[in-house]
């Protein structure tokens, strides 16, 4: 079995992430993408995100009838910081014998010498870098100095192609705090939990 981890805060999630995810799912052959929101993602403390159940119920409705993409409560259950290490090693033990894909957007290459045992991932995990808008492929280059080269190989030979979704995260959620329209950067069902639930409004 193939299975692909893609992590994030996912707050909300858009339709930018189900790209990525389906491009990973079809390109790399992967028979199952688990999408894991973050209880706490170490990157983006100091922000106020909406609460974690929240954001892994839009995640459940982002994906419904999308084969092969499920939600992932891992770091949720967990509760605390989430490192990628830790549910990485969580989802070996769910599926043992299974070949382990982390799925990242490329716009979050530079990040990785920060990560925790960021070499133990490299080591155990094949890293799918899905190229996203105004990240390419140079973006390895700065990572030399960083790793060593089989690792940076590694990284460069995951690169996958993606057509442009224009969404982000943060764009969405200032256009739902000043009442904007939202039509075409989220599933309806995600658009609908966030009218039901009041979330976005106040700076969220």
């Amino acid at each position: 079995m193939r299975v692909g981890v893609y992590g994030g805060s996912f707050d909300p999630i858009h339709n930018g992430h189900l790209a990525v995810a389906g491009t990973a799912r079809d390109r790399a052959s992967l028979d199952r993408v688990l999408l894991v929101p973050a209880a706490a993602p170490p990157h983006k403390e100091g922000r106020d995100l909406a609460p974690a159940a929240h954001r892994l119920a839009m995640v459940a409705l982002a994906v419904e009838g999308r084969p092969g993409l499920e939600a992932c409560d891992l770091e949720v259950r967990r509760g605390g910081r989430s490192y990628t290490v830790d549910t990485l090693a969580e989802v070996r033990a769910l599926f043992p014998g299974a070949e382990v894909f982390l799925v990242i957007g490329s716009d979050t290459l530079p990040d990785l010498p920060q990560w925790r045992d960021v070499h133990s991932i490299l080591a155990r995990t094949r890293v799918l870098a899905v190229l996203r808008r105004g990240h390419g492929r140079d973006a390895v280059e700065g990572l030399r100095c960083h790793f060593a080269p089989a690792e940076v190989e590694s990284l460069a030979a995951g690169f996958l192609e993606i057509d442009p979704v224009d969404a982000s995260a943060t764009e969405i959620r200032d256009r739902l705090r000043r009442r904007l329209p939202v039509t075409g950067l989220l599933p309806p069902p995600v658009a609908a939990y966030i009218e039901r639930n009041g979330l976005y409004r106040n700076g969220a």
